[in-house]
């Protein structure tokens, strides 16, 4: 891929902004001072090829005062133009991202954009950033052994593989659970066994209950042919006793009609004598009824009148009252004034002690932690820092012994391995001839030589012995210096965490003092106020107005005109009270009432003794005809013939005949519902074995089934696939970082990355980074200078990007950070190296001595907070 043109609008602190970069210039340097923008650049390659930023929220890419940020790239890849754009909006959804090729629509969206980019690229944004994109002071970090096995193992995905084949990985819970399938099956076996043996037993016991129920049939049939004779002659029975019955309640039930219709007479007969004397008295009542609206009239007006004049009494004595208070108000309002100004004073005084108080409290407690913490800092040493360096140094000496223990046991294995072979080589040789030196081979050659390979092996496996002796010294020394580096790594940052809180205490003391002198002056103003308040007693005074605060002269008008109108209404009232007490004749009106109620009553009577005179005739001619019906019902009962004593006789019969017959249907409902259940039972039982027996045929199946999966394991493992990939991939990259190192100009030919694996539980997969010289010595890695570390770093990082893809640029983010001046000058020699390796190189920086690299310069400035960006030189004389 290269960079062809950059356009950015509105995007950080760029507000219009196009950068071109020529196909034919190699390294494209783009300086400035720091906050410039130069940053932004990279910025904008990097969100157009991932859509990504270091501001968190891409909002907050959107320049200060714009609403929405465009970035537009050009590149090319594999003869084919493509452009890039991506939106940013600072509030809302932004615009759909768009990527061309040749002009022509190929995604819309941000994540069909993104997908399609990662496709170009071959990689995803994690490895790229690993790889050709080289962030600010992150240049060596690919030397480090964790950092490289990451990156591996993101491309040979080897995390991956791990989780599928360990052990409690997918494979591994799929063998789990074959094996509690095969477990379950062979338990199911030896039950099927077991079941059958029942389902004999029980198929016996079912022939002798169905032969049980043989009987109980034949019983059941004798014993319901008795019953049903018996029940014909109880229904004969039944049937005259029922007519005898029905003819005997209705003669009851006559008579007693007959009685009560007789009682109704002679009480009704007496009644009915009241009704002329109550016809007489009514007459005379009669002039009461004819005023009684008038007396009604008069009794609701006097009610009211005495309404009335209570409600004056309750009206005067409120508007005195209210006299009263307003006077009261008038007199108090000075002092209300006061206090009002007075206690909103105290109160805002009040609170803002309050808010002081907890400030004043932190002061006295930020004192005392400061003096414990400042005992405490005079207990530490103080040379803790010079004492790990120390210690650091002696275990990079140990390190290196150990590394040189292992290098010799090694090559120790080796040898013996080769002697083993030889001899057993020897063993098998039935020819005349020394397969090793090609001179005549009988017993006592074979026997001297068997001898001195033998001899050879002792003197080696000795030496092993005491070279796994110092080993094992090593590593408890090496263990022992790591656990007081530790330590003291802890002591240490337990006297910086100190000095912190220290600086933080002192200052916070400082910001604290002025706030306890303001908690004083608010104190005193505090007191003076309440002492004001309490010696003039103006809370009192202030409570006495508020009794009386909301009295108005509108409410004693109010007052006044209603006290008027209760008097005018009193009037009206007492005249119509005159003109009915001349309709009373003199009589009060109790007795009035008393006779009103006695008219009603009298006249209730006489209404009731006229319908009880029409239910008396009635009734009379009613008793006649009943005793007529009775003559002819005892005539009928008399000719029925019918016997208790018999039908009580034939019921018993009955009776004990049929709780017979429920007993033994009784015991054969029990019996056959004791063989349906054995039936059910012994039908389920059977299907249960033959499901069992089905289900057995897969045993075979899952034991095959299991042997695969554990094929499969061995297969995706160290032995398998996952060394396979890791074998292959180190090879490449070693192939490729040797290659690319050739073209620079080092004091080392040949680098070689191995696999070893760390961890107790669980292995992890490290890679280790071996360089030697051109005599074939190894060196240190960390002994190399700084120019000889940048060039092997970025050899690696172009080495892993060529084993996943070519993206033809590489971009260096502020490579200078950290670097002592020889370094930043074997810098610039590297970068003009790698220049033969990769087309186009990218290089942000502040630093001036960069500009020796460049090809062509492109200087960025701030102008007014807006970036600007100016090609200041180009090589070869390229404009």
């Amino acid at each position: 891929m290269k960079i062809e043109e950059l356009k950015i609008k509105d995007f950080l602190s760029h507000a219009n902004t196009e950068v071109k970069f020529d196909s034919n210039v190699a390294v494209n340097v783009i300086i400035g001072q720091n906050g410039a923008g130069k940053t932004s650049i990279i910025q904008g390659i990097l969100f157009s090829l991932f859509r990504e930023g270091d501001r968190g929220n891409a909002s907050n890419m959107v320049r200060r005062g714009a609403q929405e940020a465009s970035i537009v790239m050009s590149f090319s890849q594999n003869g084919k133009e493509y452009q890039v754009t991506r939106y940013l909006s600072r509030q809302g959804k932004a615009r759909d991202d768009v990527l061309f090729v040749e002009g022509n629509p190929l995604a819309r969206g941000a994540s069909a954009v993104n997908k399609e980019m990662e496709r170009i690229l071959g990689i995803t944004s994690d490895v790229a950033y690993s790889t050709f994109i080289v962030k600010e002071g992150k240049i060596l970090d690919v030397l480090d052994e964790k950092e490289l096995a990451d990156i591996l193992s993101e491309i040979m995905k080897i995390d991956k593989l791990d989780k599928l084949i360990d052990s409690s990985g997918y494979i591994r819970s799929v063998q789990k659970e074959l094996e509690n399938k095969l477990q379950n099956l062979k338990e199911m076996e030896t039950q099927i066994q077991k079941d059958e043996e029942y389902l004999l037993a029980r198929e016996s016991e079912l022939k002798q209950k169905e032969g049980e129920l043989q009987k109980v049939d034949n019983e059941l049939q004798t014993i319901s042919n008795e019953v049903n004779d018996l029940k014909t002659e109880l229904d004969e029975q039944t049937k005259r006793r029922e007519a005898y019955l029905r003819i005997r309640e209705k003669k009851t039930a006559k008579e007693e009609e007959i009685r009560r219709l007789e009682l109704e007479l002679e009480r009704d007969g007496k009644e009915i004598e009241r009704i002329d004397s109550l016809r007489s008295k009514l007459e005379a009542l009669k002039k009461y009824k004819e005023i009684e609206s008038d007396i009604k009239a008069y009794q609701a007006n006097k009610d009211t009148v005495e309404k009335q004049y209570r409600q004056l009494k309750i009206v005067t004595k409120n508007r005195e009252n209210m006299e009263g208070k307003l006077k009261k108000k008038r007199e108090l309002e000075p002092y209300y004034k006061r206090y009002l100004e007075i206690s909103s004073r105290l109160k805002e005084n009040k609170r803002k002690l309050d808010e002081i108080t907890p400030f004043k409290v932190r002061l006295d407690q930020d004192i005392n932690q400061l003096k414990k913490l400042e005992d405490e800092l005079s207990s530490q040493e103080v040379n803790i820092d010079e004492k790990i360096a120390s210690l650091k140094e002696t275990l990079s000496t140990k390190q290196e012994e150990l590394g040189e223990i292992e290098k010799k046991i090694g090559e120790i294995d080796a040898t013996v391995k080769d002697i083993q072979d030889t001899l057993s080589r020897l063993e098998e040789i039935h020819e005349d001839k020394c397969p090793i030196c090609g001179n005549p081979l009988d017993e006592e050659h074979k026997k001297n030589i068997e001898e001195e390979k033998k001899a050879k092996l002792s003197e080696l496996q000795g030496s092993k012995l005491s070279l796994n002796q110092e080993r094992k010294k090593l590593n408890l020394e090496i263990r022992k210096l790591n656990d007081e580096i530790s330590n003291l790594s802890q002591i240490a940052g337990k006297v910086r965490s100190y000095l912190d809180r220290k600086a933080r205490l002192e200052k916070e003391i400082s910001d604290l003092q002025e706030k306890a002198r303001d908690y004083e002056r608010l104190k005193d103003e505090v007191k003076a106020d309440e002492e004001i308040l309490n010696n003039e007693d103006l809370e009192s005074l202030y409570e006495s107005y508020l009794s009386v605060k909301d009295v108005t002269e509108g409410e004693l008008e109010d007052l006044i005109a209603q006290e008027n109108a209760l008097k005018r209404h009193i009037a009206d009232l007492e005249e119509k009270l005159n003109d009915v007490e001349s309709k009373m004749m003199g009589q009060s009106i109790d007795y009035i009432k008393a006779k009103i109620q006695e008219h009603d009553q009298v006249e209730r009577e006489l209404r009731e003794l006229e319908k009880t005179e029409a239910r008396f005739l009635h009734n009379k001619e009613s008793v006649e005809e009943k005793k007529k019906e009775l003559e002819a019902i005892s005539q009928e009962l008399g000719n029925l013939s019918y016997d208790e004593g018999e039908y009580m006789r034939v019921k018993d019969l009955v009776d004990r005949g049929v709780k017979k017959l429920q007993e033994v249907i009784s015991r054969k409902s029990e019996i056959e519902g004791r063989i349906t259940e054995m039936r059910k039972e012994i039908e389920n039982r059977r299907r249960e074995i033959e499901e069992g027996k089905a289900k057995l045929k897969d045993i075979p199946k899952l034991e095959k089934a299991h042997q695969k999966l554990t094929k499969l394991r061995d297969d995706l493992g160290d032995n398998g696939l996952k060394g396979f990939l890791i074998s292959s991939v180190t090879t490449l990259l070693m192939s490729n970082v040797n290659d690319i190192l050739g073209r620079f100009d080092l004091s080392f030919r040949n680098v070689e990355i191995s696999r070893k694996t760390t961890g107790k539980t669980r292995l992890r997969t490290e890679f280790e980074t071996i360089v030697y010289n051109t005599k074939g010595d190894q060196l240190c890695i960390e002994n190399l200078s700084g120019g000889e570390k940048i060039s092997l770093a970025l050899a690696i990082r172009l080495a892993l990007t060529k084993i996943i893809t070519n993206p033809g640029f590489m971009i260096l983010d502020e490579p200078t950070v950290h670097l002592d001046e020889e370094r930043r000058k074997k810098l610039i020699e590297v970068i003009k190296a790698v220049n033969e390796v990769v087309p186009q190189i990218l290089v942000i920086t502040h630093d001036e001595e960069v500009l020796d690299a460049a090809d062509v310069v492109f200087r960025v400035k701030k102008e007014n907070g807006i970036s600007k960006v100016n090609i200041e030189n180009t090589g070869d004389g390229n404009d």
